[in-house]
């Protein structure tokens, strides 16, 4: 007989298989950069269920041919992995390619991030919510993992009126930097000059500019001898022409999630026992399909409609097409502003 001592302790395993390596890739959007390393991991996992498989399906087969019997869980047990392999060769397939363009563009950052003698200003530029933010913190921790630079730093700019000695106090802030004077903007810069000089390769990050960045002013020497150094300034912005006003040659876009990407999402998001629990799927698509593939919102709002009765769905419907996010329960305000900036951006140039 082929019993309980004949199954192998994979129970773990099957979990990590089915649920938490699957889920993981949609978790946030880190699915956006961990693709391949999750991948590796499960197909790690696959092959070592299919391993104890195969001793289990010899060890049955075996019994069989003898005239004995195999317990029903054991077969039950068989079944259970011939789904979750079937998933994970569905999940292969469908996945292979999905999202080889945000890996594409997170390649040809990096490429130009290391490479000796390409551009010193490198922008990245997408509507609000796409995930440049989220791109650069990437760049960030991979750069300093793999000490590509001697230092790091950042500011976040904005659409207000420049603030010099903040974005000075921020960079500054990252290289230890200490001011001697606390409001006169020119011995300030001058002071950072030296530090960032002094500082070897560094790279640069200034988040959400609208126009051209008097870099001088700030006291950031690019331009002036530093670039020999392989010191790099990275920019994100919502429109290109920002991008192109700072010495940008050639920004790289961030585009919104594809119908099936933002879906994936959003069905991961809400949890696939909630899901299952909808009386109408279609409906959460068309919610989803007006969360405009920006997974800032595709999160939000299925956070917010996760526990949420049809009718609720309906009213997050109503309130989407019309242009009325602020009025669902649980939406915060960077999500409706995120959704007006994109539908009416501001303009900063003539």
């Amino acid at each position: 007989m082929v019993g309980l001592s004949d199954v192998p302790c994979v129970g773990k395993a099957l979990d990590r298989v089915s649920e938490a390596t699957v889920e993981a890739m949609f978790h946030g959007l880190r699915y956006m950069f961990c693709y391949k390393e999750l991948v590796n991991v499960l197909n790690s996992d696959i092959e070592k269920v299919n391993i104890q498989e195969e001793r289990v399906s010899r060890k049955a087969a075996a019994a069989r041919a003898d005239g004995k019997t195999v317990e029903d869980y054991v077969m039950k047990w068989q079944k259970e992995v011939e789904e979750i392999q079937e998933s994970a060769r569905e999940f292969s397939g469908k996945y292979k390619n999905r999202h080889s363009w945000r890996r594409d563009v997170y390649g040809e950052l990096w490429e130009i991030l290391v490479s000796e003698g390409s551009s010193p200003v490198i922008g990245i530029y997408g509507m609000p919510g796409v995930g440049k933010t989220q791109m650069v913190e990437r760049i960030w921790g991979e750069a300093k993992e793999k000490k590509i630079f001697d230092k790091i730093t950042r500011a976040d700019v904005g659409f207000q009126k420049l603030d010099v000695i903040k974005v000075q106090n921020q960079i500054a802030g990252y290289l230890n930097c200490h001011f001697e004077s606390k409001d006169n903007v020119d011995h300030r810069a001058s002071q950072l000059k030296r530090s960032l000089l002094n500082g070897g390769k560094i790279l640069i990050i200034l988040d959400d500019i609208w126009r051209e960045i008097p870099l001088d002013i700030i006291g950031i020497p690019f331009g002036h001898g530093s670039t020999s150094t392989g010191s790099k300034i990275i920019l994100t912005a919502r429109v290109e022409e920002a991008c192109l006003r700072n010495n940008c040659r050639h920004p790289v876009k961030i585009t919104p999630l594809t119908t099936d990407e933002a879906w994936d999402m959003f069905k991961y998001t809400i949890g696939s026992s909630q899901m299952e629990s909808l009386q109408d799927e279609a409906l959460a698509k068309e919610v989803c399909n007006q969360c405009a593939g920006i997974p800032l919102v595709i999160h939000a709002v299925g956070k917010a409609l996760q526990f949420m009765s049809d009718n609720s769905w309906k009213d997050a419907l109503y309130q989407l097409k019309n242009g009325h996010v602020e009025n669902i329960p649980g939406i915060g305000p960077e999500v409706y502003d995120c959704l007006k900036s994109n539908i009416d951006p501001p303009s900063v140039f003539n």
